[in-house]
C-alpha cells in the first residue's frame, strides 16, 4: 500500500471517535503477480525472468565480506522456510495470534469508505516504476 494512503487511513480512523482501539493492519487486498510485474517491467523496456530466492542470495551474497551488504547478510542466511530477517518485524512472534486477515476486516469495520482509498497493488508498481523512470529520464 502506498504511505500516503496508509497515512491517509490512520489518520481517519484515529481521529474518528467512534473506532475501536488496538490493532489495525492496512493492507490491499489486491496482489502483485510475477506476471503483473514482468508486465509493467516490459512497458519500460525492462526485461527479465524471476529467479528463486535462494539462487538470488547466494548471487548478491557471494562476495559479501567484500560489499557494502556485508554488514546485513546474516538476516538472509537460509533458516528454511522464510528468511531471517522477516522475524525482525515487530509483529513477527504474534502474527499467528493476531490474525492479520481479521485486522484488516477491522479496518473496513471502521472506516467503511477505506474501500476508495486504495488503489491496486499493479497500479501501486506503475505508478512507482513510471516516477522513477520520469526522474531518470528528467522527463515531465
Amino acid at each position: 500500500m502506498a504511505v500516503d494512503t496508509a497515512a491517509k487511513i490512520s489518520s481517519r480512523i484515529f481521529l474518528k471517535d467512534s473506532s475501536e482501539g488496538g490493532v489495525y493492519n492496512l493492507t490491499s487486498s489486491s496482489q502483485v503477480s510475477e506476471d503483473d510485474v514482468t508486465e509493467v517491467f516490459g512497458k519500460f523496456g525492462i526485461h527479465g525472468e524471476f529467479i528463486p530466492f535462494l539462487e538470488w542470495r547466494n548471487e548478491v551474497f557471494e562476495e559479501v565480506d567484500k560489499n557494502a551488504l556485508g554488514p546485513v547478510g546474516y538476516l538472509y542466511e537460509d533458516e528454511g522456510e522464510a528468511p531471517r530477517y522477516l522475524r525482525f518485524h515487530p509483529l513477527a512472534g504474534d502474527v499467528e495470534k493476531l490474525e492479520i486477515n481479521s485486522l484488516s476486516k477491522k479496518v473496513l469495520r471502521n472506516l467503511p469508505e477505506v474501500q476508495d482509498l486504495i488503489v491496486p497493488a499493479k497500479t501501486v508498481v506503475e505508478r512507482h516504476l513510471d516516477y522513477y523512470h520520469k526522474t531518470l529520464t528528467k522527463q515531465p
